[in-house]
C-alpha cells in the first residue's frame, strides 16, 4: 500500500514527539515549584530536552561515585542552554553502528537513539538514564547542538544543525581539563513558542535545587550562582512550617498539611511528577498506622480517603535498582510494591503516625473534616427522616372508646 512507511529513529521522534518528550504545546501544569503548588504555563517537552542533558551529567557522577562530574553548571538564557560537567569525558573510541560502520562514541551518544551505557546491568542500575535516547532527543529537537568532550588528552567536538540534519566532527590533540559541555538552541517552532520562558527557567532551577538535595556530593550552579547546600529540614520548610520527617539510608520523606492530596517525589534524581508505586506505598503505610491512633484518641470512624486528602508528601528515594517508569518522560514510577518494600528500609511508620497525631496543625484539619462530614451525614439523615414522616398518612381524629363524650386527636 502506498501509505505504508518505514521511518528512521529520528523521523519517528520528530513525527511522534509525545511518545518521547511529552507535550510540545504550552499548557498550564500543576506542580510544586520552590515548595509552592501552582499552575505554571510552560512546554513540558522543552523542559524534557533540557533535563535529558542534565541527567547525563548526573549519571557520570553516579557512575564514578562522585569522584568525577561533581561540579555541574547549568546556564540558560532565553534562547540557548549550556550544561557543563567536570567528568571524565566521553571515551573517544570507535563503536559499531547498526549498519556496521564505525563512529566515535560521542557521535553515537549525541546522534543515535538506543545508544549508551545503561543496557548492561539493569538489576543493579541506579542511574537516571534508561533507554539511551536522551541527548539524541535534545539534538533532534534543536536547530543547533554542539557537544564538546575532553578526556584530558583530546577534545572532540560534535556540531549538528537543523534537527541533526548535518553533523561535523572535530578532534584536537591538546592536554586540557577533562569534562563534557553541551550547548543547544531548541527548535522553538516545534514547541510553538519564541523562547525559554521565565516560568520554564524557574521549573529547571527548582529541579536543580532538588537534585542538590538528592546528591549533596555534587556542587550545582544555575546561571552562575551556586545552589546552596541545604539540609533536608530547610528544604522541607519551602513546603510548610509544619512537618513530620522520616530519614533512612536511601529514602527520605516528609508529611505536611495540605488542602487536597499533593505529592512531589524524586527517584534516583528523576522527578516523578505523577508519583507512582513508591508514593502510594508510603502514603498507604502512613495512613494505615495513623487511623487506629485517631480512632483510639477521638472515638470516631476514620475513612482512609479523608485522611489522605488532608496530607502532602515529598519523597526522595535514592539508589533504587532498576527503576521502571511508565514512559520515556518518566513521570510515574511503576516498580512493583514488593520492589518498593525492599527499597524503603528502616522507615518507622508507627513513629511517623505518632508524629502526625502530635502536631495540631496537621491532625486538626483531618479531624475537623471527618467531624464536618459526620455532621453533614447526620443532618442529611435527619432531613430524609423528616421527609418520610411528612409523607405518612395519619388519621385526622379517632373516636375515643369509653363512656365519656370525648374525641381523641
Amino acid at each position: 500500500m502506498s501509505d505504508f512507511k518505514v521511518l528512521s529513529d529520528k523521523e519517528h521522534c520528530l513525527k511522534r514527539p509525545n511518545m518521547y518528550i511529552g507535550s510540545i504545546d504550552e499548557e498550564l501544569i500543576d506542580q510544586f515549584v520552590f515548595g509552592k503548588y501552582q499552575s505554571i504555563p510552560y512546554v513540558a517537552g522543552l523542559a524534557k530536552i533540557i533535563n535529558e542533558v542534565i541527567d547525563n551529567a548526573v549519571d557520570e557522577a553516579i557512575r564514578t561515585k562522585f569522584k568525577h562530574a561533581n561540579q555541574i553548571k547549568v546556564d540558560i538564557n532565553n534562547h540557548s542552554v549550556t550544561i557543563t560537567d567536570n567528568g571524565r569525558g566521553i571515551p573517544q573510541d570507535d563503536v559499531i553502528d547498526t549498519d556496521g560502520s564505525k563512529i566515535p562514541r560521542p557521535v553515537a551518544a549525541w546522534t543515535k537513539t538506543k545508544a549508551g551505557s545503561n543496557f548492561n546491568d539493569d538489576e543493579n542500575r541506579v542511574t537516571i538514564g534508561l533507554n539511551g535516547v536522551g541527548s539524541a532527543l535534545t539534538n533532534f529537537f534543536s536547530t543547533k547542538f554542539v557537544g564538546k568532550t575532553c578526556d584530558g588528552k583530546r577534545t572532540l567536538t560534535v556540531t549538528c544543525v537543523n534537527n541533526s540534519a548535518s553533523t561535523s566532527v572535530n578532534i584536537i590533540d591538546k592536554v586540557a581539563p577533562s569534562g563534557t559541555q553541551v550547548t543547544f538552541i531548541p527548535d522553538f517552532d516545534r514547541f510553538g513558542c519564541l523562547d525559554i520562558s521565565e516560568e520554564l527557567q524557574n521549573v529547571i532551577h527548582d529541579r536543580i535545587t532538588s537534585l542538590q538535595i538528592c546528591y549533596p556530593k555534587i556542587k550545582f550552579k544555575f546561571n552562575g550562582k551556586q545552589i546552596l547546600e541545604s539540609t533536608f529540614a530547610k528544604y522541607g520548610n519551602l513546603y510548610s512550617d509544619h512537618l513530620v520527617f522520616s530519614k533512612s539510608s536511601n529514602c527520605n520523606f516528609f508529611i505536611f498539611p495540605s488542602d487536597g492530596y499533593r505529592q512531589n517525589s524524586f527517584v534516583n534524581g528523576v522527578q516523578t511528577k505523577s508519583g507512582g508505586t513508591h508514593t502510594t506505598y508510603i502514603m498507604n503505610m502512613v495512613v494505615e498506622n495513623l487511623i487506629p491512633m485517631i480512632k483510639r484518641k477521638y472515638k470516631i470512624d476514620v475513612p482512609n480517603a479523608m485522611v489522605k486528602v488532608n496530607l502532602g508528601l515529598v519523597v526522595f528515594l535514592n539508589e533504587l535498582s532498576n527503576p521502571k517508569f511508565d514512559s520515556q518522560t518518566k513521570e510515574r514510577l511503576t516498580n512493583s510494591i514488593a520492589e518498593i518494600k525492599r527499597a524503603v528500609v528502616g522507615v518507622d511508620f508507627d513513629a511517623i503516625a505518632k508524629g502526625i497525631l502530635a502536631k495540631d496543625d496537621i491532625i486538626n484539619p483531618i479531624i475537623d473534616s471527618i467531624l464536618a462530614k459526620k455532621i453533614a451525614a447526620d443532618n442529611r439523615a435527619a432531613s430524609l427522616e423528616q421527609k418520610k414522616l411528612a409523607k405518612k398518612k395519619v388519621t385526622g381524629h379517632i373516636k375515643a372508646n369509653g363512656r365519656t363524650n370525648t374525641t381523641l386527636f
